[in-house]
């Protein structure tokens, strides 16, 4: 009997043993906040002006939640929001956006509420590594230095390049009177083929008959003629147009580089 009883005792006070190692060992817990370990981006090096769009990649330290709005905050002054569940990267879209200069861009902030599985809410938001590291994005604003207008402006030192030898269309047809004055173009504006602000066509039109295209037609709509006469326009000052936006050939396309050293014509 004494045997058994002790044998029966030793089994459960074994078993209670076991028990109690078991909840005894230490129990650890995760205070240690995310970070951002890095920011790219897919798009890819180069000059961006206001309207084109630049990939923004987040990589956190951890897997986190974005709670709310997360703004990711760029040097330019200009910004995108995010949004992670249990993910360790985040990407958001940035358009540029008239004014907005940086040179390299890069992160300069990330705020709002991201936090880790064990709910540490990441409080350092500076990258470790910043997109400049792997990107030489750089941004063009409208109008240099505040764009308030072309008045005072400098006119631009240019070269003339010989315009090749194009085929011009006959085209005769009365004009609508329009008179040219310094800042008569909006630099935020592309005109192109399809837009809608007459007058301002109008106005590009009547610069570029008196300069490049005499037998171009003052109409207020964007058509292919007009887009032929942007053509030998930007050809003549193709430093000055369209490889400053990184093109290798004139678009026909009345953008920021353009209108602007049309401005710098009108006011000097």
């Amino acid at each position: 009997t004494d045997s058994t009883t002790s044998s029966a005792t030793g089994s459960t006070g074994l078993a209670l043993y076991d028990w109690l190692v078991a909840f005894d060992e230490p129990i650890t817990s995760d205070t240690t906040a995310p970070t951002v370990s890095s920011i790219t981006s897919t798009t890819a090096s180069g000059t961006y002006t206001p309207g084109n769009t630049i990939n923004i990649t987040v990589t956190f330290s951890e897997a986190v939640t974005t709670t709310g709005t997360v703004t990711v905050n760029l040097n330019s002054g200009g910004s995108c929001t995010i949004t992670a569940s249990s993910s360790t990267t985040a990407s958001c879209t940035y358009t540029v956006l008239s004014g907005q200069t940086a040179n390299p861009l890069t992160v300069s902030s990330i705020s709002g509420t991201v936090q880790d599985a064990s709910s540490n809410t990441m409080t350092n938001s500076t990258p470790v590594t910043n997109l400049s590291a792997s990107k030489t994005i750089v941004i063009a604003a409208h109008g240099g230095g505040g764009n308030s207008g072309s008045k005072g402006r400098k006119p631009l030192s240019l070269v003339p390049t010989p315009v090749p030898a194009a085929l011009i269309p006959a085209v005769t047809a009365p004009d609508t009177p329009h008179r040219l004055t310094c800042s008569s173009l909006d630099e935020s504006l592309t005109l192109r083929v399809g837009s809608s602000q007459t007058a301002q066509i109008a106005t590009l039109q009547s610069f570029l008959k008196s300069t490049v295209a005499p037998w171009l037609r003052v109409s207020g709509v964007f058509g292919p003629y007009t887009t032929l006469a942007v053509n030998k326009f930007q050809l003549r000052y193709p430093n000055e147009t369209y490889r400053l936006a990184n093109r290798k050939a004139p678009t026909g396309i009345a953008g920021y580089y353009t209108l602007r050293l049309i401005n710098s014509f009108l006011c000097s």
